[in-house]
C-alpha cells in the first residue's frame, strides 16, 4: 500500500515538474522580442505648394520681341483691348487719324477691324497673336512697355490683369484691371475706371466720372462736368479718397475703411454725399459758402470752423448722433456720414479759397 502511494506521489511530482518546465519554456519564448515586420511603404505624395507663394505669372504662349504697327482710323474710332495680361501701358491722343501700337519685349499682336468707314477703321480690336495658333481668339497681349498713339476723339475700352496704365488726351476711357495703377487726364467726355487692388488718379478731365477700387486710393482734382447733370461717383472698399477742385454738382463718394478729404465748392443746386464706415471726413470749403449741412456720426467728434444755424431734426437715440444745420444762406445739400471717425469742416484761407 505504501509502495503504491509512493509511486503515485512520484508520478504526480514528475508530471508537475514536466508541466512547470513546459510552462517556463513557453513563458521564456513569449518574453523574447519578436522581429518587427517590414512596414508597408506609403505612396509617394506630390510636393505641397509653399504658403503665401506668389501666384505664377500669366501664361505666355508666344515668344518675346519688339513690335510696331499702325493703321488708318476714323477721328472718333472706338478702340478695344480685350485682354492685356501685364505691362506698363501708355495711351496718348495725337492729331492724326491713325493708331500706332508699339510693344517692347512682349507679344505679337493683330489689328481686327470690326467696322470701317471710308476705308478707315471705326471699330478696332487689338489682340495678341500666336503664330502657332493663327486662328486662336481671345489671346492676350503683354509687354515690358506698351505705347499706343490714337486720335484725340478716341473712345477706349481696356481690360487688363496686372497693368499700370496712363491715358492722356482722348475722348472717353473705360478701363478695368485686376491689379495695377490707373491714371487718366485730359479726357473730354468722362471715364469709367475699375481697379481691383490698385490706385486711381484723375485730373484735368471733364464729363461723368465713375471710379471704383477694391483695395486702393482714389484721387481726383481739377475735374468738371461736360454737360449739365454729369455725375461724379467714387467708391473704394479699403482706401482713402481725396478730391480737390471738383466742379460737378452731383457727387456721391464712399469708402468702407478709409478717410475722405474734400477741398472745393458746394455749388448752387448741388447734392454732395460723402460716407465712410471706418474713417474721418475732412472738408475745406470757401469762407463764403452757403449750404444745408446734414451730419451723422457715432463713435467720433464733429468740428466746424463755420457758424452753424441749427435746423429742426429728429430725436437722436442710442450712440448715433445727427445734426441738421444751415451755413450762410443755406441751399445745396452737403451730407457727411461716418460710423467710426471724426467730421471736420474747415474754412479755406481767403486768399486761396477754391
Amino acid at each position: 500500500m505504501n509502495a503504491t502511494i509512493t509511486k503515485l506521489t512520484k508520478g504526480f511530482l514528475t508530471a508537475a515538474l514536466i508541466g512547470g518546465l513546459s510552462a517556463f519554456a513557453l513563458a521564456q519564448e513569449a518574453g523574447k522580442p519578436k522581429p518587427m515586420a517590414s512596414p508597408t511603404p506609403w505612396p509617394a505624395s506630390p510636393p505641397m505648394p509653399g504658403r503665401g507663394a506668389t501666384p505664377p505669372p500669366p501664361q505666355r504662349t508666344m515668344g518675346t520681341g519688339t513690335y510696331e504697327r499702325s493703321i488708318a482710323v476714323t477721328p472718333d474710332v472706338k478702340l478695344l483691348f480685350p485682354c492685356v495680361s501685364e505691362g506698363t501701358m501708355r495711351v496718348n491722343g495725337w492729331d492724326r487719324n491713325e493708331v500706332r501700337v508699339f510693344i517692347k519685349n512682349g507679344s505679337k499682336f493683330n489689328f481686327d477691324v470690326r467696322d470701317s468707314r471710308d476705308g478707315k477703321a471705326g471699330l478696332l480690336d487689338i489682340n495678341g497673336y500666336d503664330p502657332k495658333k493663327p486662328n486662336a481668339t481671345g489671346v492676350c497681349i503683354w509687354g515690358e512697355r506698351v505705347e499706343v498713339d490714337v486720335p484725340e476723339g478716341t473712345t477706349l475700352d481696356l481690360k487688363g490683369k496686372i497693368v499700370r496704365a496712363n491715358v492722356d488726351s482722348i475722348k472717353h476711357a473705360h478701363v478695368k484691371v485686376v491689379d495695377g495703377f490707373i491714371a487718366v487726364r485730359n479726357l473730354t467726355k468722362g471715364a469709367m475706371i475699375e481697379a481691383g487692388s490698385g490706385n486711381i488718379q484723375v485730373d484735368d478731365s471733364q464729363g461723368p466720372l465713375s471710379l471704383h477700387s477694391t483695395g486702393g486710393n482714389i484721387i481726383a482734382y481739377d475735374v468738371k462736368p461736360a454737360e449739365l447733370g454729369d455725375l461724379f461717383h467714387a467708391k473704394t472698399y479699403s482706401g482713402n479718397i481725396t478730391l480737390e477742385s471738383l466742379a460737378h454738382r452731383q457727387v456721391d463718394v464712399s469708402s468702407i475703411s478709409g478717410t475722405i478729404v474734400y477741398a472745393g465748392e458746394v455749388r448752387s443746386g448741388g447734392s454732395y454725399t460723402m460716407t465712410t464706415q471706418n474713417g474721418s471726413i475732412r472738408t475745406t470749403l470757401s469762407p463764403t459758402v452757403s449750404c444745408t449741412l446734414n451730419i451723422v456720426y457715432a463713435f467720433g467728434n464733429f468740428h466746424s470752423e463755420f457758424q452753424l444755424k441749427s435746423l429742426p431734426e429728429e430725436v437722436n437715440t442710442g450712440p448715433i448722433k445727427k445734426g441738421n444745420f444751415s451755413i450762410g444762406k443755406g441751399g445745396p445739400l452737403l451730407k457727411l456720414t461716418t460710423t467710426n471717425g471724426n467730421i471736420y469742416i474747415k474754412k479755406a484761407p481767403a486768399a486761396t479759397a477754391p
